[in-house]
């Protein structure tokens, strides 16, 4: 690692920055875009049950008025029931749509309302008070699709057809179940497919993390940059002053960079050095002519006692 170059480590540190946060930010848009399409269908769901309630409330509510106009002349009962009504409505509404909408409830009076697990769950968490709603992205019928269950609370005009006594005949033929108000009388299961918007939810993700990335490499790339100016532009003019050095030539002035204090302050302890080796280079040059001299003196006065003996 010590012999590698301070570029290099910087560009393989951006480029494994990069691939990290490309990563996390996949995941953390996916997470983000999964919990805000998870939340529009609940929305959307909790408005198509307020309205599937609201029909059903209306026809129970007018059911009386029905019953009026509802017996042939031999007593037998024709009417549009509210339970028909809503189990029509829901049924039209599935055929023009790719929702699917059903009236569940444990022993239902028809066998189309049979709850499966995922319905059994909510309606057990219905019954034992401990949800005001139930959904959940799960498989229905080999597809990921969204489901979503409100809970249908027995009101005083459903006691004529589904209140007490238990095990009387109502109206329309059945046996009463002998609920009282307040009651769950089953529940409205919305049930939406994926596919348009887990598309959407790709393509969203796919948007942000080309932004994201976009992004990332142009201010990873301006570190770099940066890095480069300030940081090893001028290691590089130090190093360059040092071989000069080494060459010989201690004549050596850097100038003040633009980089950073540190630099600045690393060039002049670099400068001051250069000086002083500079200086003490010149006074052993002083030294040493100085020594040749008297050398040199004292060899001539040499010679010239030897010439007198």
């Amino acid at each position: 690692m010590g012999n590698i170059k301070l570029k290099t480590k910087f560009a393989g540190l951006i480029v494994v920055l990069l691939a990290v946060s490309l990563i996390a930010n996949i995941g953390w848009t996916t997470v983000n875009k999964r919990a805000q399409m998870e939340n529009e269908l609940r929305e959307k769901g909790m408005v198509l049950t307020q309205q599937m309630d609201a029909v059903w409330e209306f026809m129970a509510s007018n059911q009386y008025r029905l019953e009026q106009i509802s017996y042939t002349e031999d007593g037998v009962y024709q009417g549009l029931h509210c339970a028909i009504v809503g189990r029509s409505i829901g049924a039209l509404f599935t055929s023009q749509s790719s929702y699917t909408t059903r009236f569940v409830n444990f022993n239902p009076r028809n066998l189309a309302d049979e709850p499966d697990e995922f319905d059994a769950a909510a309606l057990d968490a219905f019954n034992a008070g401990s949800a005001a709603e139930y959904y959940g992205i799960t498989e229905y019928e080999g597809e990921e699709v969204f489901r979503y269950l409100a809970p249908m609370r027995i009101e005083e005009n459903c006691l004529d057809c589904h209140g007490e006594p238990a095990g009387e005949i109502d109206v329309t033929g059945y046996e009463k179940e002998g609920w009282s108000i307040g009651d769950v009388g089953g529940a409205i299961s919305i049930i939406m497919p994926l596919d348009v918007y887990q598309d959407n939810e790709q393509s969203a993700v796919m948007q942000d993390v080309v932004f994201f990335g976009g992004m990332l490499v142009v201010c990873l790339v301006i570190i770099y940059l940066a890095l480069s100016y300030l940081v090893t532009r001028p290691l590089s003019k130090i190093q360059a002053g040092v071989e000069t050095i080494q060459a010989g030539n201690l004549n050596v002035e850097l100038a003040h960079t633009e980089s950073s204090r540190e630099v600045n302050r690393l060039v002049e302890e670099f400068n001051g050095m250069a000086h002083e080796l500079s200086q003490m280079y010149g006074n052993l040059e002083a030294q040493v002519a100085d020594r040749t001299a008297q050398l040199e003196r004292a060899n001539l006065l040499l010679e010239e006692q030897r010439a007198q003996l």
